[in-house]
């Protein structure tokens, strides 16, 4: 793993490192400096850097990638809309399911028996 790509990355993205550590990994700035430069790194904070990055995972690794950081869809498969949509179409499927399940146990919107 290239971990001083991380660092690379978040300069050429003019990110502010003292922002984007902490809100996207359990580490401090200090915390985070220590683990690049001891290569001990957590993988959970790997993925949420890379997520915070709009990068792949395995970017990191991939010395000779060239990667179009205006298209992270093209990484992680569906578009926002699309992932939206999809989350919308179940939470309208789970709420027809607890309609359903309501009304079979005789169960009132407000919670209570209808009994």
């Amino acid at each position: 793993m290239n971990f001083n790509k991380i660092t690379e990355l978040i300069k050429k993205k003019n990110i502010q490192l003292k922002e984007f550590i902490p809100k996207n990994t359990s580490l401090g700035v200090d915390g985070f400096r220590y683990s690049i430069s001891h290569r001990t790194l957590k993988v959970t904070d790997l993925e949420k850097i890379s997520k915070g990055l709009n990068v792949p995972i395995s970017y990191w690794w991939d010395d000779d990638a060239e990667y179009d950081f205006e298209d992270p869809q093209r990484y992680y498969g569906r578009s926002a809309n699309e992932i939206i949509n999809e989350l919308r179409d179940d939470k309208e499927r789970l709420k027809q399911r607890v309609d359903e399940l309501e009304s079979r146990l005789g169960l009132k919107k407000d919670g209570t028996s209808g009994l």
